[in-house]
């Protein structure tokens, strides 16, 4: 065998392929980047809203870990978020719509206890369509029990 014969076996790339594959993949590399911050954003914002959230996988993704060391939660398996208390009202619900368009695995969001009403329940559903939306209203508010009282 010669060495052209066994040159000849082995693909032979340009310089051009070669930039145009590295190319590609940091755009999809940062794209994937992207996609990670605003899941990450989006944490944070149903966080401050009061809300807590359920996740599919225990431990965050080698990709999260390598975007954000501190990171302990994947945000895209995230599947359920659960709001408590009068503090969220119909005037979050654009907030909690913008927040959860970018959790690709959420099923459902639920409301125990909260100022939702059933329009703001209905608003929701009409920006989440595939996300099951629960309100749980409490069977006596406080102005109810005084007025039973009295």
């Amino acid at each position: 065998m010669t060495g052209m014969s066994v040159l000849g076996k082995w693909k032979r790339y340009s310089l051009r392929s070669a930039l145009l594959i590295i190319t590609i993949i940091c755009f999809w590399l940062g794209w994937q980047t992207h996609l990670f911050r605003e899941q990450a954003r989006a944490l944070v914002q149903i966080r401050e809203l009061g809300g807590t959230v359920t996740t599919a996988a225990e431990k965050s993704s080698f990709f999260a870990r390598l975007v954000d060391k501190n990171s302990s939660i994947d945000a895209a398996s995230i599947t359920h978020i659960s709001f408590l208390g009068l503090a969220v009202g119909d005037s979050a619900i654009d907030d909690i719509a913008r927040c959860t368009f970018v959790l690709p695995n959420l099923e459902s969001i639920i409301f125990m206890e909260t100022a939702i009403t059933p329009d703001g329940e209905r608003r929701l559903q009409a920006k989440l369509p595939s996300v099951q939306i629960q309100v749980i209203t409490p069977i006596l508010r406080g102005q109810d029990i005084l007025r039973r009282v009295q």
